[in-house]
C-alpha cells in the first residue's frame, strides 16, 4: 500500500476552504438585498454675486437625498458628514431651479444624481439709513452719569433683497453701559442691525459699515448731603405780641449737585414767611430757597411760628 494514498494534502485543504469563504461572500453579497434611505448632506450656496441679487428668505442648510445600498454603506454616507454646494452662478431673478452639486460618494449611491432646488432671487436694493445709537443697562461707576452720545458715521448703507430693505423701520447700535470705563475716552465700536417694525432684526441685509463708533460724554453724578433748614421771618406780629420762636419739620433736608458747589454748601433758607399783624400760632408750608446748580428734598416744609405776648401787653 503506498503512503501518500492516506495522507492529507494540508496547504490544499487550506486554500480549498479560503476559496469556499470567498465565493460564500461573493453568494451572500449579491443576494443580499440592497437598502434605500433618505439621508440629509450638508448644503453651502456657491458663489453669489452681492451686488447684483439676494436671497429672499433663507436658503436650507441641507439636502434629503435619497441612497441606494448596504445598511452598512448608507451608514457610512450618513456619518461621513459630506457637502454639497447650490450652484447659483447662473442667477436670474424670481424663482427658479438651481443645481446641486453633490459629493461624489454620495452623488454613485443617489437615486437622483442631479437634484434641485427652487431658490427666489430678487435684485439688490441699496439705501442710507441714519444709524441711531441706544443704551441697555448701568454704569458700573455710580460716580458718572450718562450725558450725551457722539457718533461716527451718522450713517449707514443697507443692501439685500428689495423686499427686506422695504420692511425696514429702525437701524440702531445698542451700547451696553457695563463696557463704558470713564477711564478710558476712546471710541467703542458698536454693531449696528436693522430691524422691522416687529422689532425683529434683518440678519440677511448687508450693512457698510457694519460697526459706529460710539463715544459716551460723562459727567460727574450729583453728590448729595444733608443740610439744616432756617426760616425766614419777616414782619412784625400784631402791637403787643412777638415772635418768641418757630419749629421746621423737617428741620433737615437732602441738597444735590456738583461736588464743587455742593462743598460751600451748609445749610438752607425758607422763602419769606411774613407774620405781620399775628396775635397767635400759626403754622406755614414753604418753599425752600436752592441756588443754581442745586437740587432739594423735599422742596418744601412746615414752619410753625410761636407768637406770645409781649411783657406789657394783656392778651
Amino acid at each position: 500500500m503506498n503512503d501518500h494514498q492516506g495522507r492529507v494534502n494540508i496547504p490544499i485543504l487550506i486554500a480549498s476552504l479560503l476559496l469556499s469563504l470567498m465565493l460564500w461572500a461573493v453568494v451572500f453579497a449579491q443576494n443580499t438585498p440592497a437598502d434605500q434611505q433618505r439621508i440629509d448632506v450638508r448644503l453651502e450656496p456657491g458663489a453669489l454675486d452681492p451686488n447684483r441679487y439676494a436671497v429672499v428668505g433663507e436658503l436650507p442648510k441641507s439636502i434629503a437625498v435619497l441612497v441606494t445600498g448596504s445598511k452598512q454603506r448608507i451608514q457610512e454616507l450618513r456619518e461621513s458628514r459630506e457637502v454639497a454646494t447650490l450652484d447659483l452662478s447662473a442667477s436670474r431673478e424670481g424663482r427658479n431651479p438651481y443645481p446641486v452639486a453633490l459629493p461624489a460618494r454620495v452623488r454613485d449611491a443617489a437615486a437622483d444624481p442631479d437634484p434641485q432646488i427652487l431658490v427666489e432671487l430678487e435684485p439688490v436694493r441699496r439705501l442710507a439709513f441714519n444709524a441711531r445709537v441706544e443704551t441697555t443697562g448701568q454704569l458700573r461707576d455710580r460716580n458718572y452719569l450718562l450725558d450725551e452720545l457722539l457718533r461716527e458715521p451718522k450713517q449707514v448703507t443697507l443692501s439685500g433683497a428689495s423686499t427686506l430693505i422695504s420692511a425696514v423701520t429702525d437701524v440702531r447700535a445698542t451700547l451696553q453701559l457695563g463696557t463704558v470705563d470713564p477711564e478710558q475716552g476712546d471710541p467703542i465700536n458698536v454693531r449696528v442691525w436693522a430691524y422691522d417694525r416687529d422689532g425683529r432684526r434683518l440678519e440677511d441685509l448687508r450693512i457698510e459699515p457694519p460697526y459706529v463708533q460710539v463715544t459716551p460724554i460723562l459727567r460727574a453724578a450729583p453728590q448729595e448731603k444733608p443740610v439744616f433748614v432756617l426760616a425766614r421771618i419777616t414782619g412784625k406780629p400784631a402791637p403787643g405780641y412777638v415772635s418768641a420762636a418757630y419749629a421746621v419739620e423737617p428741620d433737615q433736608v437732602v441738597v444735590s449737585g456738583e461736588a464743587l458747589i455742593l462743598a460751600g454748601f451748609s445749610k438752607v433758607e425758607t422763602e419769606p414767611i411774613d407774620i405781620t399783624g399775628l396775635t397767635a400760632d400759626r403754622p406755614f408750608l414753604v418753599s425752600l430757597k436752592v441756588p443754581r446748580g442745586l437740587k432739594v428734598r423735599p422742596r418744601q416744609v412746615r414752619v410753625r411760628v410761636i407768637i406770645k405776648p409781649s411783657g406789657g401787653a394783656n392778651p
